[in-house]
């Protein structure tokens, strides 16, 4: 038989005993941070602090600032191996991946898919944009402000062409159009062609260009004394255009004969953005009945473009 003062002793070492399990008990599973019972569980916006790693056999939820059925839950795929994320030293947004393209603002290109080997090139907070694969030997070339760049021929760059006019109208020609490209046996641009729509011309590629004039006017038997033809250049095309006078030839003749005339006109053309900066030819105070020199077999009224170099 335990006497009294055993008995009392023991059952001190008992509660000390218990008294620690709950204390290590309450220390590991729940730390220190939480005033809250053991097994108990954290009021919302109690801090929790963990000093050692934590597994997780489900999920994790956050309950947020108020108690309601509403909880962010973060879960992880089951994993086939050991998996390390790391969270940096450092103030920020993690960014979510949504199925889709992420978008510019958040690090993304705004689009799905890529064009392959092309490169990419910004454009503000829109998407970005693909440019399109180059030729063996080409260069990523500068198409000046505003424009993507593109592949161009590297080293002995050089650019040709040569346009003439197919018409049959009289008078005064503000613009002139009814332009056809060279197409006689023999003829060959060099490098990208020229292009043309309602006789506006576009440059393929930045650099100085010259440009000459061929002006042939048909007198049709009346009286030309002064008929002029223009090269005209803008340089704000996309929000104009404003269009001035570069070059001008002008001819003349006195007598009301049937017969043709001509005269030269040329231009050296900066071309620092081809958006933006075109060219375009006009014939003006054209007497008559008299009109525009014109053929589809051979070059009268022509105009011929070529690339010097950069300056």
């Amino acid at each position: 038989m335990i006497s009294e003062t055993r008995r009392f002793a023991l059952s001190n070492v008992l509660m000390l005993v218990s008294l620690g399990m709950l204390v290590f008990t309450f220390t590991v599973t729940h730390g220190t941070d939480c005033a809250r019972a053991a097994g108990g569980s954290c009021a919302v916006g109690d801090t929790e602090v963990f000093g050692n790693d934590i597994n997780v056999g489900g999920d994790l939820e956050f309950e947020g600032t108020s108690v309601d059925d509403f909880e962010t839950k973060i879960t992880a795929t089951n994993p086939t191996a050991d998996r390390t994320i790391t969270l940096p030293d450092a103030n920020g947004t993690v960014a979510l991946v949504s199925v889709g393209a992420l978008g510019v603002d958040a690090g993304g290109t705004g689009v799905t898919t890529l064009a392959a080997n092309g490169l990419l090139v910004g454009d503000g907070t829109n998407s970005v944009n693909v440019t399109a694969a180059g030729n063996a030997g080409e260069v990523l070339t500068s198409n000046g402000a505003g424009s993507d760049p593109t592949f161009q021929s590297a080293g002995g760059t050089a650019y040709i062409d040569q346009w003439r006019y197919t018409g049959t109208a009289t008078g005064d020609q503000v613009p002139i159009t009814s332009w056809e490209q060279n197409d006689t046996n023999g003829f060959s641009a060099v490098g990208t062609a020229m292009s043309e729509s309602s006789g506006v011309f576009t440059f393929p590629a930045t650099g100085v260009w010259r440009v000459s004039f061929s002006f042939m006017v048909n007198t049709n038997g009346d009286v030309e004394e002064a008929a002029q033809g223009f090269i005209q250049t803008t340089t704000d095309y996309a929000t104009g255009p404003t269009w001035e006078d570069f070059s001008r030839c002008t001819l003349s003749m006195a007598q009301a004969w049937s017969f043709q005339a001509s005269c030269m006109a040329e231009a050296v053309f900066n071309v620092e953005d081809v958006t933006s900066e075109k060219v375009r030819f006009t014939g003006t105070s054209i007497d008559g009945g008299n009109g525009l020199s014109d053929s589809t077999l051979y070059n009268r009224t022509a105009v011929v473009f070529q690339w010097i170099g950069n300056p």
